[in-house]
This record gives C-alpha cells, sequence and structure tokens, in this order.
C-alpha cells in the first residue's frame, strides 16, 4: 500500500474564560486516491493548560486520530491523522471536520477514483462483447470451445476483482485484473479468430468438393436415363 503524505497544520486556537474567542486556519484542498493513505499533521494550543478531546468527521473515509491532545499557553501540540481512502470510495468531494475542545474546522478532501477500479467497467464491457463475438462465430460452425473455458475464466477473475474492490483488498484486486486482461486482450482473440479461420478454411476446401460430388451426381443420372 502506497503512502500519500499531506502535511497540513490545523491552526486549533482554544481560549477560555470571560471572552472566549476561536481562531481556525485551514484553506488547503487534499487530493486522495481511493486505495492510499494520507497523513495529515495537525497543532492545537490553547490560552490555558488543558487536555482537549479530540473529534473528527469524514464520510468517505477512515481515519485514525488520538482521543484528546494537551494543549497549554506556552506549547503548541502536534498530532498526525491518518486518512485512508477505501478502494470503493466514491469519488468527489468530501468533508473532514476536526474538533479540538471548543475549536473546529473543515476542509475538503478531493477523492478519485484508482487507476484498477477504474478498469473494472472496460474490462466487463469487453469480455461481454467478445463472448458475443465467440456465440456469433460459433453460430457459424467454428468451434469455440476454447474461447469459452477462457471466457469463463475471465467472469470468474472480475467476480474476484469485485470482492476485492469491496473487500479494499488492492493486492488481490491488481492479481485479478491482471489476469484477466492477459485473457482479454491476447488470449481470447486469439482464440477466437484461429477457430473461426479455420471453419472457414474447411468451408473453401469443402465447397469444391460438394460441387465436384454434385456434378459427378447429374453425370452419372443423365447416363442413367
Amino acid at each position: 500500500m502506497k503512502l500519500a503524505v499531506c502535511v497540513l497544520f490545523l491552526s486549533l486556537v482554544s481560549f477560555h474564560g470571560a471572552l472566549a474567542q476561536q481562531s481556525l486556519e485551514l484553506e488547503h484542498i487534499i487530493e486522495l486516491t481511493s486505495g492510499r493513505n494520507a497523513t495529515i499533521m495537525a497543532a492545537v494550543s490553547s490560552d490555558t493548560a488543558t487536555e482537549l478531546p479530540l473529534l473528527v468527521a469524514l464520510d468517505c473515509c477512515g481515519v485514525e486520530a488520538p482521543q484528546a491532545v494537551s494543549a497549554g499557553p506556552d506549547r503548541e501540540s502536534q498530532f498526525v491523522l491518518k486518512v485512508h481512502a477505501p478502494l470503493n470510495a466514491t469519488p468527489g468531494y468530501h468533508t473532514l471536520t476536526v474538533s479540538a475542545g471548543s475549536a473546529s474546522k473543515t476542509i475538503t478532501i478531493n477523492v478519485k477514483e484508482s487507476d484498477l477500479a477504474n478498469r473494472m467497467p472496460g474490462l466487463t464491457r469487453y469480455a461481454d462483447s467478445l463472448r458475443l463475438m465467440a456465440s456469433e462465430e460459433a453460430a457459424k460452425g467454428a468451434s469455440m470451445d476454447d474461447a469459452n473455458v477462457m471466457l469463463d475464466f475471465v467472469s470468474d477473475r472480475l467476480a474476484k476483482a469485485r470482492m476485492a474492490l469491496e473487500n479494499d483488498d488492492e493486492a488481490a484486486l491488481y492479481d485479478a485484473l491482471m489476469a484477466t486482461e492477459r485473457k482479454l486482450y491476447h488470449e481470447i482473440p486469439l482464440a477466437i479468430s484461429s477457430a473461426a479461420g479455420a471453419a472457414s478454411l474447411r468451408g473453401y476446401i469443402w465447397a469444391p468438393v460438394a460441387v465436384i460430388a454434385l456434378a459427378a451426381g447429374l453425370i452419372l443420372l443423365r447416363m442413367r436415363s
């Protein structure tokens, strides 16, 4: 699993007392690809020594964060947020809200679909088109046994890929898609074209034979008559 490190400082300032004031500065937009991680460095300060409960909300992704952070007037406390976007995370903009005591801030995270997840619809459509092609050639007399075995293999691997996507298993998704692409882009088209070519060749060979046989039959009929 690759790690995308995004360093981002949350200025969380919490003031307690008669004149309670808060100041938050956070203007960055983070881009995160599904299946990847991001580390966000944050900082909190307070005008009094205190332990501030930390709350983090993000609708698309998992976030690891400490439950509380200690802050005081003479020091700025830093803490780390670890964000993980699962492979099946919905692409688009999502809001991350961080609260430390009475201070809070919301930022935007742009989740992008991973390349692996993006390949699946196209592979599924191509597999369907090859199965249709094999069916059409079989109707013309070509033997599509080898092609159909490989197409069934592809269907199984695509099912495994969908399961890996749901389970957020990038390694299993990669293996399933690589096996699928080898079959779809090389082996299956070759099997279909070879079988179709063999069927056409048989047609070219037997057509003249059939014509000769028909002519011979007509000659024999005339001789007998």
